[in-house]
């Protein structure tokens, strides 16, 4: 069984929908009717990655709708110490990439080489691949240099919207990219890349921040307020925590509907979750474990999927029938490692 919801099948997802079907019809009347953006809040392993999933399959449903799935996990990969900065660079590789597949039709390995040739080849490739080489290699290089002269390559609509005789030149860091800069480049990909080739409306699924510092979480909706605000693409964001709450009191400026994601409060929602999880088990294996879980885990799905496979591990490992030492083992492993979570989180 997998835990991460980002590791399961579209199938595994609908398979395993419960009791979230209000959140998920009020995500989608913000995203679809009002295009508006999402904040998704709530604390780990509730299932909020769950609900970005089931959204972004109902998004891609639609004809003139497209979902782009950012990891924010990943930022760690670019820069520990600045994952803030990285964010616009994350979204916008994100979507560089996502274009390049699915509207070009080519491979990520293409994208790669494009860059080392995209000159000898200019005459060959599209205006579309061509602003997706030139944004993919400025968003990869250390120093990235907007001038006009790449502007009257590929057309004055794109990137600075300037024209040969405004000639101008400046150059930034890639992690000191400005909010007004990442504006800029989101409405050249909007505008230029994927409007023309049928997508009208573009919605950024950011996800699992909660690997994040809470510190970095309440920064980067800060430092991109003015992002979120323009909503020329649509976002919907995914924070998480343990016990506290975001300090950042500007969700509801940016974010038009805030959706709190908790834990299954129905004893019979837990016990439909390890009914899936355990199926071999007789009907009051599964009522002793779900009536525990409701009571010590708050119906976390998480934890809830946790404990079960913990449970299948003892019960195979041992090769004896199931008995309550079992599954009062099955809670003390859980509980040990929600403790040296908790600890290595106050040491963070």
């Amino acid at each position: 069984m997998n835990l991460a919801a980002e590791d399961l099948t579209t199938e595994e997802i609908l398979d395993q929908w419960l009791d979230r079907e209000i959140e998920l019809q009020q995500c989608l009347l913000s995203l679809i009717q009002h295009r508006n953006n999402v904040l998704i809040r709530g604390k780990k392993g509730v299932g909020k990655t769950f609900m970005l999933r089931r959204l972004s399959y109902e998004i891609d449903k639609l004809d003139d709708f497209k979902s782009v799935n950012v990891h924010l996990a990943h930022l760690m990969s670019y820069d520990t110490n600045n994952a803030l900065h990285e964010f616009p660079v994350r979204v916008l590789t994100q979507l560089c990439i996502s274009a390049w597949k699915d509207i070009i039709g080519k491979s990520f390995l293409e994208l790669e080489q494009g860059i080392s040739y995209r000159e000898s080849h200019a005459i060959t490739q599209s205006k579309i691949e061509i602003i997706l080489l030139d944004i993919y290699h400025r968003l990869l290089s250390k120093s990235i240099r907007e001038s006009s002269e790449w502007n009257d390559k590929i057309g004055a609509s794109a990137v600075l919207f300037t024209s040969k005789s405004q000639a101008r030149s400046r150059e930034f860091e890639r992690g000191g990219m400005q909010p007004h800069q990442f504006v800029e480049y989101l409405e050249i990909l909007q505008n230029e890349v994927f409007m023309p080739s049928g997508v009208r409306n573009l919605v950024v699924f950011c996800d699992e921040a909660n690997l994040l510092s809470l510190e970095n979480q309440e920064q980067i909706l800060a430092r991109y307020f003015e992002v979120f605000l323009t909503k020329k693409i649509q976002f919907v964001f995914s924070i998480g925590y343990w016990d506290v709450e975001l300090k950042f009191d500007r969700h509801d400026l940016a974010f038009d509907l805030v959706q709190d994601i908790s834990g299954f409060e129905s004893l019979g929602d837990i016990r439909a979750l390890v009914m899936m999880n355990l199926q071999d088990e007789d009907e009051e294996t599964v009522e002793v474990i779900a009536s525990r879980c409701h009571k010590e885990y708050s119906g976390i799905p998480r934890q809830v999927i946790t404990l079960c496979g913990i449970y299948s591990n003892l019960t195979s490992s041992k090769q004896v029938p199931p008995s309550l030492k079992l599954i009062n083992s099955s809670f003390e492993v859980m509980n040990r490692r929600l403790e040296h979570m908790n600890r290595t989180l106050k040491d963070a």
